[in-house]
């Protein structure tokens, strides 16, 4: 059986409320060779009846997982070893993709370009109301595939990467031990033994929502320590000084003015 062009992994929990509008972009994609990979982390409210009717409707392009929560990184590696298609893409249950022609776009700009191993491109960024925010990333110097800069800014946004399933069997998934920039970790492993281009076009509404806990000053301090160890695999002592003078910045601007600053 011919293995499809794309495999779309969406990881869900509890996402009913959001996850019919990711169905419905895929749903209404031009391009069609391509399968929905679905791992769910045995939700407790509607999800899987919403899958299992798209399902239905889908037939074999449609799978569905359940998985003891063990994590993002653990469910993004479960759908990445599930995956069957050539380039594989994280496109989260909240996140939708920006519109009809997105795969058909990228099939091509990936066809021309020769197939490299992984690409990543713009993200259109909204609220719950879905009103948009702005797009990340949006400066130029964002855009140019620096692998140098990836030391101190993520300004690759994992739902608009699409990356060969056999890139991830050579050097490993997303580092289950890391509850924080796994996607981050994973692009500076990459950045300097693999091929990798800016589409310059946006390919998902990726959706910003405020979690109960997103603000805690026990989750902030636990989050910038993970961070920092994460670094530090990556720099020398020079560039680790620097990035802890950035970090410092960070702190003194409220989140959109840093946001501005860096292109999201």
């Amino acid at each position: 059986m011919k293995k499809p062009f794309f495999s779309i992994i969406t990881c869900t929990y509890n996402s009913a409320k959001f996850v019919q509008k990711n169905i419905d972009s895929v749903k209404q994609q031009s391009f069609s060779d391509y399968e929905h990979v679905f791992i769910d982390g045995c939700s407790k409210d509607k999800t899987k009846s919403v899958i299992k009717k798209y399902q239905r409707q889908a037939g074999k392009k449609v799978r569905f997982y359940q998985t003891k929560p063990q994590g993002i990184s653990h469910a993004f590696n479960f759908g990445i070893k599930k995956a069957k298609g050539k380039y594989l893409i994280h496109l989260n249950s909240d996140d939708n993709f920006a519109d009809q022609k997105v795969l058909q776009d990228v099939h091509d700009f990936l066809v021309t370009h020769d197939l490299p191993d992984w690409i990543y491109a713009k993200a259109k960024v909204i609220n719950q109301d879905r009103k948009l925010i702005g797009i990340h990333p949006r400066r130029w110097f964002l855009q140019q595939a620096n692998a140098y800069l990836l030391k101190f800014f993520n300004f690759i946004p994992h739902q608009t990467v699409f990356i060969k399933k056999k890139i991830f069997e050579k050097y490993g998934g997303f580092r289950e031990n890391l509850i924080y920039a796994m996607d981050q970790e994973m692009w500076l492993r990459l950045r300097n033994k693999t091929q990798w281009l800016f589409f310059d076009r946006a390919i998902c509404d990726y959706m910003v929502r405020e979690g109960a806990n997103s603000s805690d000053p026990a989750n902030l301090a636990r989050n910038r320590k993970i961070y920092k160890q994460m670094q530090q695999g990556y720099m020398n002592w020079l560039e680790f000084q620097a990035s802890k003078l950035i970090s410092y910045f960070i702190q003194q601007y409220n989140q959109k003015v840093f946001q501005d600053l860096v292109g999201c």
